[in-house]
């Protein structure tokens, strides 16, 4: 965000107006922050200049894609691929230990192999040996 900003400030501060100040650096670092995170940035920075040229066109154009791509989409799929990941993780901690109950004893720490094969199973020495 704060390299839109210097950008803009640098060579599209005359396309804030209104509201969006820019006079320095700081209130465009604001101004970018405020309106680039809500969405209305594309819809209030316009070339506002008394002779509009298509150069100034040209260079807001490609603030506003660079902007959306990078901060908008890019940013966006970082964020929810950190939410996905932190449910996977809690996915495979669940499956781990669902496993663990399913093929270890929760009290003696003995596999179920050594009660399916020396003696009457796994599931009589979970519900009656313990109890």
């Amino acid at each position: 965000m704060y390299l839109f900003s210097v950008l803009a400030f640098a060579r599209l501060r005359r396309g804030f107006g209104g509201l969006m100040f820019c006079s320095d650096l700081s209130q465009c670092f604001v101004t970018v922050l405020r309106f680039g995170l809500i969405g209305d940035l594309f819809e209030n920075m316009v070339p506002r200049e008394d002779s509009p040229t298509f150069d100034s066109f040209f260079w807001m154009a490609i603030f506003h894609i660079v902007f959306f791509i990078l901060i908008t989409t890019v940013g966006l799929n970082i964020i929810f691929g950190i939410i996905v990941d932190t449910f996977s993780e809690l996915r495979n901690m669940k499956w781990t230990a669902e496993v663990d109950m399913r093929d270890n004893c929760f009290i003696c720490s003995r596999s179920n192999y050594d009660f399916e094969h020396h003696g009457q199973g796994f599931d009589y020495h979970v519900r009656n040996e313990h109890n």
